[in-house]
């Protein structure tokens, strides 16, 4: 299994030239993707044995992520990846999963 943040970007989208190609429009696109990210990688968490409120903690932490991208001018999708890859870090290191569940 990819690790919970490749699972969000990718299903974030934003590679789809449409996200982020309308500076009016991109804030509201990126929120809408970014709920069914969570919702879509909270699933697909809990389906590989997560726990459902790590998987639900996590995600929500991604959204987060998501909006202080969008407050900050929104413009690198690299910069969100850094984010949300250094959350993941953070969280596998302080209080992540249990140990069945932390990336390889």
């Amino acid at each position: 299994m990819d690790e919970p943040w490749r699972i969000y970007m990718d299903r974030l989208q934003l590679e789809r030239g449409d996200a982020l190609a309308h500076p009016w429009a991109r804030d509201e696109v990126v929120r809408r993707r970014a709920h069914e990210a969570y919702r879509s990688t909270s699933d697909a968490l809990t389906s590989a044995g997560w726990d459902s409120e790590d998987a639900l903690t996590l995600t929500r932490g991604f959204g987060q992520d998501v909006l202080a991208w969008l407050a900050a001018g929104a413009s690198d999708p690299d910069e969100l990846r850094r984010h949300l890859e250094t959350r993941w870090q953070a969280w596998q290191a302080n209080d992540g999963p249990s140990v069945e569940h932390r990336a390889t």
